[in-house]
C-alpha cells in the first residue's frame, strides 16, 4: 500500500522500515562503474569509461540505457587510468539507439556538465559546426588543403555530413535523437520531499540503516558471496538522505504524463550526497513504496590490470590486489625499421575484440594510429617503451578513434599529434569541453603537425599523403612510403560502391 497522508516521514520508524529494503544488485564493473538493477527502468550505471558497453556483454546484463555522469568526468590519479575518460557516453547511446532503438539518458550534476556534454555530442555526431549553420555554412576549410590541390577535388562537407544525417524516414538527425538529459536538484520545500518515494512498513521502534558500502568509508566489511571484500558500509538514515541527498527521478520511457504527476508509476530516484562523494539508488514502485536501495561511491576507480586487448578471466573482478596480477618481466621488443603493431582490430559493439587502433613503426620509433585506451600501458607490459612512441596520427573525432589519443597526450613522454587542422580543432574543443581543462593547456601537453591534403608530410624519414575519406564526421587516410616500401591505412570510409555512385548523381559527391 501507498503511504497514508499525514505520515511524519522524519519519524524514527520510518528509519526501521528502510533497514529492511532488500538491497539492489549491483556490479563493480571490470573497466570501472557500477552498474544497478532496477525494476522500474533496468539497469542504472553509474561511470562510463570507454568500451564500458563492453563489460555488460561479457557478463550477460542488459547494456543499460540509464547513465549517471560522474561529477569527475575524466580520471586524475596517476597510473594506466589517468587521462581515462569516464564519461565516454558516445557508444552507449549509439547502441542504444541502433541497437536497443532506445534514447540514452544522462543524469548530470550540472547544466554547464550538460552543456558541455551537448557540445561533445554535436561535434562528434553531427561534425563540426561550421558545416552545420543554417545561414552560410562553411563546405571546407582552405587551410586544409594544398594551394594548388584541385579544387573539384575539395569535399563539400557541408553535403556530405548532412547526407549522413539524414535517417530513413527522411528526418534529420539531431542530438535529442540519442540523448535525454536528467539533473539532479535540490528539493526546495518539504512538499517536494514528502512526494519522494517511501518505506513501505511502519515500525515502532527507528534505527540507522546501513546499505552498499563504498570504499574507504567507516563501518563494516561487506563481503560478496565468493568471499572477497567488496568495501566497507556507512549508516545513513532514510531522513537523512532525503534531507542532504540532490535527487533525480527516471521514469520508464512508457510512462504516461498524468501518472508522473501524480507519483503512480514506477521510477528510480538517485540521490546525490553533498560533493558528489556517494550515491543511494530507490527502485519505487506504482504505489510510491522503496522496493529496493542500493549506494555505491561516487569515485569511479578503473582498475590498472585493464587491457587495450580486453580483458582476460584473472583480471575481470576488477580488483587491484597484488596476487591478481603477479610482477613478472616484461618481453625484451626490438623495434622493426618499418612495420606495424595491431593493438585493436575490432570495433566498438563487438565484446570480444578491441577497438581499432595501430602502432605505425619507422626508423625503430612509434606512430600510434587511433591508439585505443590503455594503449600505453599495455605496451610498456610488453616491453615497449614509452618513449619509442614519437607521435599520433588521429583520423576523427568518434570515441572508438580518438579516446586513447587523449589520454597519451596527457600521460608519459611528449608526443607529436598529425591530423587535419580541421580534425585538430575538433578534437581540441571536444576534449576541453569533457574535461574541463583549458584548450590552450590541452595544446601545451603535446605539439602538432598540420596533415595538409595535397602535400607530402615527412616525418621520422618517411612520406605520407594524407587523403580525406567518405564519413559521417570529417575523417582522413593516408599512404606512407619508406625506401621504396609503403603502407595504406583508409580510415573509417563509406565503402559502397553502387551508393556512392549515387552520391555523385545526386551531386553531394563530385566525379573527382
Amino acid at each position: 500500500l501507498s503511504q497514508p497522508e499525514g505520515v511524519v516521514f522524519d519519524h524514527p520508524s520510518i528509519d526501521k522500515a528502510y533497514e529492511n529494503i532488500p538491497l539492489l544488485d549491483m556490479i563493480e564493473l571490470p573497466r570501472g562503474g557500477f552498474s544497478v538493477e532496477t525494476q522500474a527502468v533496468g539497469h542504472v550505471q553509474f561511470g562510463i569509461p570507454p568500451e564500458t558497453i563492453k563489460d555488460s556483454m561479457r557478463l550477460g546484463i542488459a547494456v543499460p540505457s540509464v547513465y549517471i555522469v560522474p561529477v569527475d568526468r575524466f580520471c586524475r590519479e596517476m597510473g594506466p587510468a589517468l587521462g581515462v575518460n569516464l564519461a565516454e557516453f558516445e557508444f552507449p547511446a549509439y547502441f542504444n539507439f541502433f541497437v536497443q532503438r532506445k534514447r540514452c539518458t544522462l543524469i548530470v550534476d550540472s547544466v554547464d556538465a550538460e552543456r558541455n556534454i551537448r557540445r561533445v555530442f554535436s561535434e562528434t555526431l553531427l561534425g563540426p559546426a561550421q558545416f552545420r549553420h543554417e545561414e552560410n555554412p562553411l563546405t571546407h576549410e582552405d587551410e586544409d588543403f594544398a594551394p594548388d590541390f584541385p579544387r573539384e577535388a575539395i569535399p563539400d562537407f557541408q553535403k556530405e555530413l548532412k547526407h549522413f544525417r539524414i535517417m530513413p524516414n527522411g528526418s534529420e538527425l539531431v542530438l535529442e535523437t540519442l540523448l535525454k538529459f536528467c539533473h539532479f536538484e535540490s528539493a526546495p520545500d518539504s512538499n517536494f520531499r514528502d512526494n519522494l518515494g517511501a518505506p513501505p512498513v511502519l515500525e515502532e521502534e527507528g534505527v540507522e540503516v546501513r546499505v552498499n558500502g563504498a570504499e574507504d568509508l567507516p563501518g563494516e566489511e561487506v563481503t560478496n558471496e565468493n568471499g572477497t571484500k567488496k568495501g566497507k558500509s556507512k549508516t545513513l538514515s532514510y531522513s537523512q538522505i532525503r534531507w542532504i541527498g540532490d535527487v533525480a527521478k527516471v521514469y520508464p520511457s512508457d510512462a504516461p504524463e498524468d501518472q508522473i504527476k501524480q507519483n503512480k508509476t514506477k521510477r528510480v530516484e538517485i540521490f546525490k550526497m553533498p560533493s558528489g562523494t556517494d550515491y543511494v539508488v530507490h527502485d519505487i514502485d506504482e504505489n510510491n513504496i522503496i522496493v529496493g536501495k542500493a549506494r555505491f561511491s561516487g569515485n569511479v576507480r578503473v582498475s590498472e590490470g585493464i587491457s587495450v586487448i580486453g580483458l582476460d578471466e584473472d583480471k575481470s573482478s576488477g580488483t587491484d590486489n597484488e596476487s591478481d596480477h603477479p610482477t613478472v618481466n616484461p618481453p625484451t621488443f626490438h623495434p622493426p625499421s618499418f612495420g606495424l603493431t595491431v593493438l585493436g582490430n575490432s570495433h566498438g559493439f563487438d565484446k570480444s575484440g578491441s577497438t581499432s587502433g595501430y602502432v605505425l613503426w619507422i626508423n625503430g620509433r612509434g606512430v600510434m594510429i587511433d591508439p585505443p585506451p590503455y594503449s600505453s600501458a599495455t605496451l610498456e607490459r610488453e616491453g615497449i617503451r614509452p618513449r619509442l612512441i614519437v607521435g599520433i596520427i588521429l583520423t576523427h573525432c568518434h570515441a572508438d578513434h580518438d579516446a586513447g589519443a587523449f589520454q597519451k597526450v596527457l600521460t608519459g613522454s611528449p608526443v607529436i599529434v598529425i591530423t587535419t587542422p580541421t580534425i585538430y580543432k575538433s578534437f581540441i574543443r571536444k576534449y576541453a569541453a569533457l574535461s574541463s581543462l583549458s584548450p590552450a593547456l590541452l595544446r601545451h601537453s603535446h605539439r602538432y603537425k598540420p596533415a595538409i591534403i595535397g602535400e607530402p608530410l615527412r616525418f621520422q624519414g618517411a612520406t605520407f599523403h594524407f587523403t580525406y575519406t567518405l564519413h559521417s564526421i570529417p575523417c582522413v587516410g593516408f599512404r606512407v612510403d619508406w625506401r621504396g616500401r609503403s603502407m595504406v591505412f583508409t580510415g573509417d570510409h563509406f565503402n559502397n560502391p553502387p551508393a556512392i555512385q549515387k552520391l555523385v548523381e545526386k551531386g553531394v559527391l563530385s566525379p573527382a
